[in-house]
């Protein structure tokens, strides 16, 4: 719109308000996360707050945001950029308390962002014992003969039994999970 001009409510603008108002009421899709595959950390940096994404297999399990601290204003960006990968790792702890393997890319173009990968090593863990197990791969080569069709395999090379992990009779192992 211009100064000047009249006002007219035509239905385009219709449509995009109802598409507004939809947006603003509807909650965000999120999902939960799988016991298989890493998560990665978006997080991003401004002169103004912090925010942060935690993603799995390319869908958001949550997202997080919060204002600068008074003293933390006049930080330099580095230091930014390191405050809101601690805030993300701060808040998301629980869904990261084991031995993490961290891969931490940041990249600077022209804005402030970096992204973390972090594997679980319980998965990892766990994909290993499974290899050693001839008694379980007996019953996965049974389901491609058309028994045991409950066992699946899935991308990453893990055993699961319908919906459900398959954790050998390892105690330590069990104790983790």
């Amino acid at each position: 719109m211009r100064k000047g001009e009249k006002f007219v409510w035509t239905d385009e603008r219709e449509e995009n308000f109802e598409e507004l108002k939809w947006r603003l009421v509807s909650a965000p899709i999120l999902t939960l996360p799988s016991g298989s595959g890493g998560f990665q950390i978006y997080s991003d940096a401004s002169k103004k707050d912090l925010g942060c994404v935690l993603m799995q297999h390319r869908k958001v399990i949550a997202y997080a945001s919060r204002q600068l601290k008074p003293y933390e204003v006049n930080y330099p960006s580095h230091d930014l950029k390191l405050a809101a990968v601690v805030f993300a790792l701060k808040i998301w702890r629980h869904y990261l308390y084991e031995r993490l393997d961290v891969e931490l890319c940041v990249r600077d173009s022209g804005g402030y962002w970096a992204s973390m990968r972090i594997e679980s090593n319980l998965m990892l863990q766990i994909k290993e014992a499974q290899k050693d197990d001839d008694e379980l791969w007996a019953m996965v080569q049974n389901v491609e003969d058309g028994k045991h069709i409950e066992f699946s395999v899935d991308d990453d090379g893990v055993v699961w039994f319908e919906d459900r992990l398959c954790v050998l009779s390892d105690q330590a192992l069990r104790e983790k999970v």
